[in-house]
This record gives C-alpha cells, sequence and structure tokens, in this order.
C-alpha cells in the first residue's frame, strides 16, 4: 500500500477504534455516537418474513436504476465541487430490496470512489455555530453535543426552507422522517417505552432512557431558553420563528447522530459530520467492508476502495467493531444472525448483582433494580471486592468511575467471579450466566422467540420484530456461553 493511501486507512481504523471505545451499560447523548449507514428510505429493505428485521448481507449484483432523489443530490454535490461520478444509489440487494450505494464502474484498490468537501457540503458543528442558530447555545458550546448543534442547524434549515439563501435542500431531503424511521424499525431513542421494553434487556431499556432524558434536561434548560432569547435579538433571522418542539428536535439528533461521521479521538472532542453520499452508503463488519474513509487534511472527505470493486457492486462503510445492541439501539438495524464477521462483537452481558441473588429471586432481582441503588443492596464485602477487582482490570467502570451494574461475559469476568465465589459465597461464573438468561419475562428458550415470529411476521410492525429478533439472540449468546462452561467444567472433572 503506498503512501498515499495509508493515512486515509489509518484514520478510518482511528474512527473505528474511538466507536468501539463507548462500552456499556450506557453512552451519554454528548458522547456523539459513530457514523450511520443508509440514506432516505435506505438500508432496511423488505425481506420476505420472518426476517424483515435483518439486514441482508452486502451485495455483488448489479444495483437497480438510481432514485430521483439521487439524481438531484448528484447534481447539487457536483455543484459544490464533489466528485460523485464513480457511484450511484438505489437497490442493492434484490431479495431484500435493500438499498445503498454501488459502484458506477470498476475501482481498483487504493483508488478514490468519492470525494466530497467539506467547505462546501458537509454540516458541522462549526457551521452550526457561526449560523444564526449558533446564538441558541452562544457561550455554552461545551455543554451543547456536537450532533446536538448539527441537529439545531438542520432544523432551522428547514425552518428557513426557500427563504434561506444557502440552499441545503437535496440534502436534508435524504434525512428519513419519523415515518419512515417507524416503517423500518428506526434507532431505539424514536421507539415508545413499551416497544423498547419489548426487548427484554434491562440495560438497553435503561440507556435508551438515560439518552431520552439527557436530551430532554438539555432540551428545557439550554436550547428551548437559548432559542426564545435568540428569537428576540433585533435582526435575528431567529425571529417570527417558533422553537421547535422537543419531539421535533429528539427526530433531528436522532437523524443526525444515526447518521453522522464522528472526526477527532477518544476523550479529545470529536466533530460530528453529515457527509451527503457517505451517509447513503450501508455499514459492514470491519472485515467485510469494501472501502476506507476520513476527512482528509486538504478539507475532502475521501472513501477509497480497501479492495477491487467490481462494477455494480455495493460500497459499504464500517462503523468499526460494534455489538448488535449497539446497531440497534442508534442505528435501528440488524445484521444477519448468520453473519460470522458480526458474531465475534456480540458478547452476552451479565449483571453482577445476580451472582448474590438466588435462582428462584433471580427474574425479580434483575425487573426490580434500578442502576442507582443495586450496589447498595450488595453483602458485605462484595462491594470493596468489586472495587478491586475493577482496579486489577477484570471489571469494566461505567462512566461516572463506578463498577459497571453490568459486564461482558469472557475471560476477565470469568475470572472476578472466581474470586467473588471464594471471598463472598457468590454463585460461580456458570450460575450467573444460568440466571441472567432466567431473568427474561418472555422465558429462557429463544425458540419461542423464533416460532412467534415465524407465525406472525406478516402482520407484526417492524420494531416488534426486531425487538424479538434481538432477544432471541441475546438469549442464544447467554445459552451458548454457559452450555460452553458447562463443557469446559465437565471435561476438567472428566
Amino acid at each position: 500500500m503506498g503512501p498515499a493511501v495509508a493515512w486515509r486507512l489509518a484514520a478510518s481504523h482511528a474512527c473505528a477504534a474511538a466507536a468501539a471505545s463507548c462500552a456499556p451499560p450506557r453512552a451519554r447523548v454528548a458522547a456523539g455516537p459513530p457514523p450511520k449507514r443508509a440514506g432516505k428510505g435506505f438500508g432496511g429493505g423488505a425481506p420476505a418474513a420472518p426476517s424483515r428485521s435483518t439486514r441482508a448481507a452486502p451485495a455483488a449484483a448489479p444495483a437497480a436504476s438510481d432514485s430521483a432523489e439521487w439524481a438531484v443530490l448528484r447534481s447539487w454535490l457536483e455543484a459544490r465541487g464533489a466528485t460523485v461520478d464513480g457511484i450511484g444509489v438505489g437497490i442493492v440487494d434484490a431479495r431484500t430490496g435493500l438499498r445503498g450505494v454501488y459502484a458506477a464502474r470498476a475501482f481498483e484498490r487504493g483508488e478514490p470512489i468519492f470525494k466530497v468537501p467539506r467547505a462546501t457540503a458537509i454540516l458541522d458543528e462549526a457551521r452550526a455555530d457561526a449560523s444564526a442558530v449558533g446564538a441558541v447555545w452562544a457561550g455554552r458550546e461545551c455543554d451543547v453535543p456536537a450532533c446536538v448543534r448539527v441537529a439545531l442547524l438542520v432544523l432551522f434549515l428547514l425552518m428557513r426552507g426557500d427563504a434561506c439563501a444557502d440552499d441545503w435542500g437535496p440534502a436534508l431531503a435524504m434525512l428519513p422522517t419519523r415515518a419512515e424511521f417507524e416503517s423500518d424499525g428506526g434507532p431505539l431513542e424514536l421507539w415508545s417505552v413499551a416497544e423498547v421494553s419489548l426487548c427484554e434487556c434491562a440495560q438497553l431499556i435503561g440507556e435508551v432512557g438515560a439518552r431520552s432524558a439527557e436530551l430532554r434536561a438539555l432540551y428545557d434548560g439550554v436550547l428551548l431558553p437559548g432559542w426564545e432569547r435568540a428569537a428576540q435579538a433585533a435582526g435575528s433571522p431567529l425571529r417570527g420563528l417558533a422553537p421547535p418542539s422537543f419531539e421535533r428536535v429528539q427526530w433531528a439528533v436522532v437523524a443526525v447522530s444515526s447518521r453522522a461521521y464522528g472526526e477527532g479521538e477518544p476523550g479529545a472532542g470529536s466533530s460530528s459530520m453529515l457527509v451527503p453520499a457517505v451517509d447513503l452508503c450501508n455499514h459492514a463488519p470491519p472485515a467485510d467492508a469494501n472501502t476506507a474513509k476520513a476527512l482528509a487534511p486538504w478539507g475532502e472527505f475521501v472513501v477509497i476502495a480497501a479492495r477491487a470493486l467490481a462494477a455494480g457492486e455495493e460500497v459499504t462503510i464500517t462503523y468499526g467493531p460494534l455489538p448488535t445492541r449497539r446497531l440497534l439501539q442508534q442505528f435501528g438495524f440488524m445484521l444477519p444472525r448468520a453473519l460470522a464477521t458480526q458474531r465475534a462483537f456480540d458478547v452476552p452481558l451479565a449483571r453482577l448483582d445476580l451472582l448474590w441473588a438466588g435462582d428462584g429471586r433471580a427474574r425479580e432481582s434483575a425487573r426490580g433494580d434500578g442502576e442507582d441503588v443495586w450496589v447498595a443492596k450488595l453483602p458485605d464485602g462484595a462491594r470493596d471486592a468489586l472495587a478491586e477487582l475493577a482496579r486489577a482490570g477484570l471489571l469494566l467502570r461505567d462512566k461516572s468511575g463506578a463498577v459497571s451494574r453490568w459486564q461482558p461475559c469472557g475471560d476477565g469476568l470469568r475470572a472476578a467471579v472466581a474470586q467473588l465465589h471464594a471471598r463472598t459465597g457468590a454463585a460461580s461464573y456458570a450460575q450467573l450466566l444460568r440466571r441472567e438468561l432466567g431473568a427474561f419475562p418472555s422465558g429462557a428458550q429463544p425458540e419461542a422467540d423464533d416460532a412467534q415470529l415465524a407465525e406472525r411476521a406478516p402482520e407484526m410492525p417492524p420494531r416488534h420484530q426486531l425487538a424479538l429478533e434481538f432477544r432471541a439472540r441475546a438469549k442464544r449468546l447467554l445459552r451458548d456461553a454457559a452450555e460452553t462452561e458447562d463443557a469446559c467444567a465437565a471435561g476438567a472433572l472428566g
């Protein structure tokens, strides 16, 4: 690989590492999620039941004819200096109806596929800060995440419409509406509480609720009063524009944060960029994606071929090694169950407090204890033991620095549980896995969810399908881990 290509690959991998560094149990709104996959009406398709809730694997077959929306966007991009003549947009998987970006011609490895200039065609928080809507958070930029600032700029541009001299209409037209999100599932923050609860994952339910609550507090405390104050200023472009409702802001934040590209290192701040055409590309696991992407030093966002691409082949990007729970929560889709390259990132989670909950109380404990009270219910000595194990690197901490209630299953948790078992009488690692599996309100058997999907999928709403598919996978992960642990124990005894 020549030096002209190396920086792009390295930058792409750095972004993937940044995305992967957000560990459970939850990420703040301010953390800024990784980039999103598809365009308006893209990415979900309409697979035959019962697998409607899962995306198809990337296809290499020639794509269908381009959409009318893409023709308009392409002309808009080219007028602003973008190079997009090497791509098309349309159906990339005839079996599922999945839409995405495809190569309009063949590309060699390392060859740029398309380029989008930041100065003229990318919406980011710097543009938002410098716009009229920047007055809403003036002096409080540190309190308002980049993706929220971009979302407010999007709303302002949509509200101005034809009155806005700088026309971003073709780019904004590709953003999914609430109805379009709902028709395909959409990110979990747009789901109702009842819909999210169908996933039967307390960690996921808690994280979605917390992110929504944080956005609500930001809206009530900063965005709404800031808009009202800015709109009163003489000559302000906001004059006469009523503040957007919380629901409208929530849609915009989800639309932006599920599609934006983050530039920057973890913990050092990041840029949230809406990059037209890039946000139409579908996600693939790192081993499967056929491109690398990054913001070039000269200000162009460049997507290059990571391997040779044939004409008509889908152009895919990767957000990094993200687990299914993260893909569903922030982007509203899941990759196919059989995709081995995705399974490598899907690790089951278990609650530490179930180590001290009797088998008969596991479900009640799992459903009843909140994230802020579980530590108080631990037996004597357990809290100090957990802190020691976290210092030793065997347990993860949450954003506050405390030991996280939710831990990824694996060697670290197994070693930690072994010490806790010896010191505090905690359950064994295998018992912990079984208790977590037994905490599902619908029962521990994923086959029951599979049967429900097979029987009712044609009339089941997309979000219900996604929820059932997710919880079936979560059960299988825990059951497989428990069975592996049992087999290892049996082998040791034998």
